[in-house]
């Protein structure tokens, strides 16, 4: 009994378990699954990045900005004051928001699971 469970689990692992048999060619090696994972890491730190980077710049057409962000004349003073702002350039800068809490909350969580399951 103990032999047959031990060649299903080398079965299972992969591992052949009779001298005709071959490994999964199909089945990721650990290495693998480790490059993989590395590589959606650094795609999921680029994307979180250039989301960053996307919804800072929507501040500046509404002036929601600290005024020491301020550039090129363009008052920034944490939206406090009223501006002429257009409507689309307010829900562009809520969206944007939106997105970078989304991805604040899912993404951490993402990559915990994602390192885990090596």
């Amino acid at each position: 009994e103990f032999v047959r469970l031990t060649n299903l689990s080398q079965r299972a692992n992969g591992k052949p378990g009779k001298k005709n048999e071959q490994p999964n060619p199909n089945q990721m090696s650990y290495g693998d699954a480790a490059k993989v994972t590395m590589v959606c890491t650094t795609v999921l730190w680029a994307k979180f990045l250039a989301t960053l980077l996307t919804q800072g710049s929507k501040g500046f057409a509404t002036g929601n900005r600290p005024p020491e962000d301020a550039k090129g004349g363009n008052d920034q003073n944490y939206g406090m004051t009223e501006r002429m702002v257009s409507d689309s350039a307010k829900e562009s800068e809520i969206r944007w928001k939106r997105i970078v809490q989304n991805d604040t909350e899912n993404i951490p969580l993402g990559l915990v699971v994602m390192w885990g399951a090596l």
